[in-house]
């Protein structure tokens, strides 16, 4: 049965659950991928340190401008780029990213990476949009 107070919950409960997904991936990185070499790069522990930090902020920032968006502002973005690819997409990407990792860990890393520069550049794009639907009086369908 639906409720708002099941609705609310759950989306508290999804925050936390990514949040500790990102987190394993990241300490899987720092283990298998960090101060090592694949495909003749070297993946430095900072740059591991640095996109695992933004994929935690990136999904959880994604979200947040959502809900911000609709709860706060009362519109919701609709048939926009920056509202294509939601959490479903971004863990299937971070399922695919582990069970290759059978073949080489850099494979999670490749998936953290993706969840990183994927969900701050749509946070971004959401804050510009939501800028400009603003100034303009009009709101975006």
């Amino acid at each position: 049965m639906a409720s708002a107070t099941g609705n609310f919950f759950d989306a508290f409960l999804d925050r936390y659950a990514d949040f500790f997904i990102l987190l394993g991936v990241f300490y899987y990185a720092l283990i298998h991928v960090a101060n090592k070499t694949f495909f003749g790069i070297y993946f430095g522990l900072p740059l591991v340190l640095v996109l695992s930090v933004l994929a935690i902020f990136g999904i959880l920032m994604s979200e947040y401008m959502i809900q911000k968006s609709i709860a706060g502002l009362k519109y919701e973005l609709k048939d926009h780029w920056v509202s294509k690819g939601r959490r479903d997409f971004r863990l299937f990407v971070i399922f695919i990213g582990g069970v290759l990792t059978y073949f080489s860990p850099i494979f999670a890393f490749i998936a953290l990476a993706f969840v990183a520069i994927e969900t701050n550049l749509k946070s971004v794009g959401r804050f510009i949009l939501t800028l400009r639907v603003f100034q303009g009086g009009n709101k975006y369908e």
